[in-house]
């Protein structure tokens, strides 16, 4: 219920407390003052007759505080007090003051009685010369100190109402009921022979006045005027009051009333107590008021201390209210440094309006504390620090863009790479790939296996282009305005597989053939079993010189990167053909310096030899291998002309008969 109830146990000054309310939507404060007084204690004490010869006395006032209370007489000829015991010293009126000191729970209190010692009568009796009586407060006997046998007391004037006097014994009882000032009093008595008088002062003054003003504390601000603060009495009723130090402008004290009243004319700050003073003919009571003036504020409200991540710079991510028991107050707001500031820099105060000045990204840092100070019309501060949480926005998956690819036909699986597939800058995220295609019937299989594409054509289905689709989706959702997929297509086109020729593709052992490939997008080659390539094995077109049937094969690779191989075969025929060099110039100029027959180290079994013109052998080999310069011996043959034979170790294969000239 908020309602604040109990009994308190110590006396305390104004303490502010602030009481905050909550509920689903949120929370708000407010502030009361609370001031817990010490009692004011209830204490009396009689006035005291004595006769001067009287033994000493014991005096006691009656109190509802147990603080210890000393006592005092202010004309010592008369009487003088030890502790609490009177003696007496002369005939007079003097009084006795009862000071009881402060406590935990009660303030200080006094309280004067009066005491009259009477001198032994002179003329027959004597009163008190003056009697100071309570209203309301049923006396002790006034009583006359009679020398002799006296009758027929009478008194003049009349005495207060409630009063009277024993016509026989001279004694003055009863209640008086309403106050009157000094006044003296004839009274007259008789011997039996001779009237006698003798004189009294009788006084009737109020009860003592004590009071509380309720309320006892209030906030006072130029925006609105103070309750009026009004004395509940429990004692006698005041005739004046006095309040120190002096209220401010435009706050009064009706004197007569006792009633504090009135709106402040400018702002003043913090608190200030004032002591009101009350009198009556009974004597004087003070009562404490406070005054609040203006109250730094109490709390700073943050309408909202979450935002979704990387909203532009500039949006607003709360407002601001101040808690402040000062009805009205105006207040500005900025970031402050202290605890808690850390990330004061990723903000700005618009107004009362706290605004982004960064972009913030979750998974960066999803928690930023801020100090905001709020300063209120009188200067005064009130700071607090804000926890601004980041709320995750699922951020869209990557995948890098893909550009149209074109694969030869192969009925085996090729694979297309997925590049830059991520969650993007989300954490703890799993990604689900989609694949779609427009002609699935040109697959044996299409599906995706971590980051790539498997695929796997069907026979023959070349000059054919399929759009394909691929979606990459997170499990982030899409709340808050999050993205969970991306989408990218392209267009895979499909060439036919390599052709491979070669012309011719029978050849004579030692001749060559010219490999040739057809291939779409093709950008490199590269042929194998590139010992019998004559030239480089990276060209579209090479050519070779095989020793025996052979397969040339070829892989090309198109821009892409995508290759495919492709073969022919080349039969080679060893018929035997050689072709001879008729010409030897042994001279060392590098030109026919030796005898050379093409190819003759492809039929390793031969045997030549050479004849001069008169039949006779000048040279013989088996196994030639164009090594002969002319020479029988170490010396050269003349120059002439010559007859060779040239036979293989091969049935059925003919002998190659020739000239050879010898020139130097």
């Amino acid at each position: 219920t908020g309602v604040i109830t109990g009994t308190p146990t110590q006396a305390t000054a104004a303490i502010i407390y602030t009481v905050t309310a909550s509920n689903t939507a949120g929370s708000i404060s407010a502030t009361v003052s609370i001031a817990v007084n010490k009692l004011t204690p209830t204490i009396s004490m009689n006035n005291v007759r004595k006769t001067f010869g009287d033994p000493d006395f014991i005096i006691a006032a009656i109190s509802n505080s147990p603080g210890k209370i000393n006592y005092s007489i202010n004309i010592a000829s008369i009487a003088t007090v030890s502790g609490n015991i009177v003696t007496l010293k002369s005939g007079g009126i003097a009084t006795i003051t009862a000071s009881q000191e402060t406590t935990d729970f009660f303030e200080a209190a006094t309280v004067k009685a009066q005491l009259l010692v009477n001198p032994l009568p002179k003329n027959g009796f004597e009163y008190p010369l003056i009697n100071i009586l309570t209203i309301d407060k049923t006396i002790q006997p006034i009583k006359p100190m009679v020398q002799g046998v006296l009758t027929g007391f009478s008194i003049s004037p009349s005495l207060p109402n409630g009063l009277s006097i024993d016509s026989t014994s001279g004694f003055i009882t009863g209640t008086p009921t309403v106050l009157s000032s000094l006044i003296e009093y004839t009274v007259l008595a008789s011997d039996g022979m001779v009237g006698l008088q003798a004189t009294l002062k009788i006084q009737v003054i109020d009860i003592p006045p004590a009071f509380v003003y309720q309320p006892d504390i209030d906030i006072a601000n130029p925006r609105i005027s103070i309750r009026n603060a009004i004395p509940i009495s429990t004692g006698g009723k005041v005739v004046s009051y006095s309040i120190s130090p002096a209220l401010p402008v435009g706050i009064k004290l009706d004197n007569q009333t006792g009633i504090i009243s009135g709106r402040i004319a400018a702002v003043k700050n913090r608190l200030q107590q004032y002591l009101v003073t009350g009198t009556n003919s009974g004597g004087a009571a003070s009562a404490k008021y406070t005054l609040v003036f203006n109250s730094a504020p109490s709390d700073i409200v943050l309408s909202n201390q979450q935002i979704l991540e990387n909203i532009p710079i500039g949006s607003q991510v709360g407002l601001l209210n101040t808690a402040d028991v000062d009805d009205g107050d105006t207040h500005s707001y900025q970031l402050v440094s202290g605890i808690g500031s850390n990330d004061n820099a990723n903000f700005e105060i618009r107004n009362n309006v706290l605004v982004s000045k960064s972009s913030f990204n979750f998974e960066q840092k999803k928690d930023y504390q801020i100090r905001i100070g709020t300063i209120d019309e009188g200067g005064l501060l009130f700071e607090k620090s804000f926890h601004i949480l980041i709320i995750d926005v699922n951020e869209v998956p990557t995948l890098a863009p893909m550009g149209d690819i074109r694969v030869y036909n192969l009925i085996t699986e090729q694979v297309i790479a997925l590049s830059n597939m991520t969650t993007g800058t989300d954490l703890n995220q799993s990604l689900e790939v989609q694949l779609t295609s427009d002609k699935t019937n040109l697959f044996e299989a299409l599906k995706v296996v971590g980051n790539r594409i498997l695929f796997t054509l069907k026979p023959d289905v070349f000059g054919n282009d399929v759009l394909i689709k691929v979606c990459v989706k997170d499990n982030g959702g899409v709340i808050n305005g999050g993205v969970d997929s991306v989408v990218r297509t392209f267009v895979l086109g499909i060439d036919p597989l390599p052709k491979v020729t070669a012309f011719p593709d029978q050849i004579s052992l030692g001749k060559t053939t010219q490999l040739q490939v057809e291939a779409v997008h093709a950008i490199e080659y590269r042929w194998n079993n590139s010992t019998a390539i004559l030239g480089s094995a990276m060209i579209k077109n090479p050519v070779v010189r095989p020793i025996k049937d052979d397969k040339f094969g070829v892989t090309v690779k198109n821009k892409w990167g995508y290759t495919a191989d492709g073969s022919v075969k080349v039969s080679v025929v060893m018929d035997y053909a050689l072709e001879s060099n008729n010409i030897l110039t042994p001279n060392e100029d590098g030109h026919n310096d030796r005898w050379m027959i093409v190819n003759i180290e492809l039929y390793p079994d031969n045997e030549v030899a050479v004849y001069d013109k008169t039949g006779k052998l000048v040279y013989k080999e088996k196994g030639y291998r164009n090594q002969w310069d002319g020479k029988l011996n170490g010396v050269a043959l003349k120059d002439d002309a010559y007859f060779y034979i040239i036979q293989f170790n091969k049935p059925n294969v003919k002998p190659i008969k020739g000239y050879l000239t010898i020139i130097h």
